[in-house]
């Protein structure tokens, strides 16, 4: 595997990460896309899950919407060095969420790639507000905080086909290669799971190599983390050293139906926590203010959400289940109303996406 340094007017690869460049790339044959908002948490840091403590942030808790245009600015020859890597190890493309056809590529990825290990690989950018709000969260102020502090404003997402570790596995190995030929560097792997080994995307001994490969090729202290999480996420997290500018990245690894069911969760966790998710959700977060700072619900709402990432795990791809409802409210957790079910959490969304872009095919989501 060779990263092709002519095509972006540069040194040698031993130089490459280093090297101030501004590379005029076109990724438009990519299954990478950059998403629309920050509904992927690519973050360093895991999230509170008694989430019912959390407030809004204060205004002036926020990043400057000046300096956090800069930072986003400042990211773009890491941005697009990084797609360029993450792609030639892969040996697939990238879908930029932020471009306009990426849910239509993403379609035709999965209709394309279904007999394959990776289904597509999408990429995305934090915008500036998001950036803004991080920064607020962090208690950090200036760009040499963000750059040490915030491991996600770019990242990226391999989304694998089949229910057991034969793919991941295939995504690890490819990316063990790529660490001893390409300037991609891992710095950090995070393994989140569950008990159940039916659940685990990947098996230790491919771990194992990737981490070896990363001590021996420009991370000699890569930390590897097994880090289960209350509400049941399933994924495995890897962070990237310096990829340009003093910015790294976070690739994500999970299946396709995880992915889907994420951002329902995401949504669920930011509506219920207070957190920022606009005037166009309110509908959704009106449901939850009454069960803020209930913490026997919480309690059983993160146990619905662990039995609904298993669930969507060990789901069948491709077949007449494919899109089928996300686990329904089990008779067990009698303190979750009907409203709150992640089924017409995800039926109310995608009214409202349709609404707001009725181009968005909200069976993508």
């Amino acid at each position: 595997m060779k990263i092709d340094s002519s095509f972006l007017n540069i040194l040698p690869l031993n130089n490459f990460p280093k090297i101030n460049y501004t590379p005029k790339i076109s990724f438009t044959g990519s299954n990478l896309a950059p998403l629309d908002k920050d509904t992927v948490t690519f973050s360093g840091t895991q999230k509170t899950e008694s989430s019912s403590k959390n407030k809004k942030l204060d205004p002036a808790e926020r990043g400057s919407r000046r300096l956090t245009t800069e930072i986003h600015r400042e990211s773009d020859n890491a941005y697009s060095l990084f797609k360029y890597i993450l792609g030639t190890v892969l040996d697939e493309t990238i879908i930029d969420l932020d471009e306009p056809d990426a849910q239509t590529r993403i379609k035709n990825a999965i209709d394309e790639n279904r007999n394959k290990p990776i289904l597509y690989v999408t990429s995305r950018r934090k915008k500036p507000n998001s950036i803004a709000e991080k920064m607020g969260q962090l208690h950090i102020r200036s760009k040499a905080q963000v750059r040490n502090n915030m491991n996600d404003i770019i990242g990226a997402r391999i989304i694998v086909s089949g229910v057991g570790t034969k793919e991941g596995d295939y995504v690890l190995d490819k990316l063990t290669q790529g660490v001893k030929e390409t300037p991609l560097k891992i710095k950090k792997i995070k393994n989140h799971g569950q008990q159940n080994p039916r659940l685990k995307y990947t098996t230790q001994k491919a771990l194992d190599k990737l981490i070896t490969a990363s001590r021996k090729n420009g991370s000699p202290t890569c930390e590897y983390v097994d880090q289960p999480r209350d509400s049941g996420y399933l994924a495995v997290h890897l962070l990237t050293e310096n990829i340009a500018d003093g910015f790294s990245a976070e690739i994500q690894i999970m299946g396709l139906d995880v992915e889907r069911f994420k951002e329902i969760e995401d949504l669920c966790y930011k509506c219920h926590a207070g957190k920022g998710v606009g005037k166009k959700y309110k509908e959704i977060e009106d449901l939850f203010k009454p069960y803020r700072g209930d913490e026997d619900f919480m309690a059983q709402y993160l146990e619905y959400t662990k039995r609904a990432y298993k669930h969507e795990r060990l789901k069948p791809l491709h077949n007449k289940d494919e899109f089928s409802e996300f686990l329904s409210i089990p008779d067990d957790l009698n303190l979750i109303p009907k409203e709150l079910d992640f089924n017409n959490i995800r039926k109310i969304k995608n009214r409202i996406d349709h609404e707001t872009n009725p181009t968005k095919n909200p069976t993508l989501k």
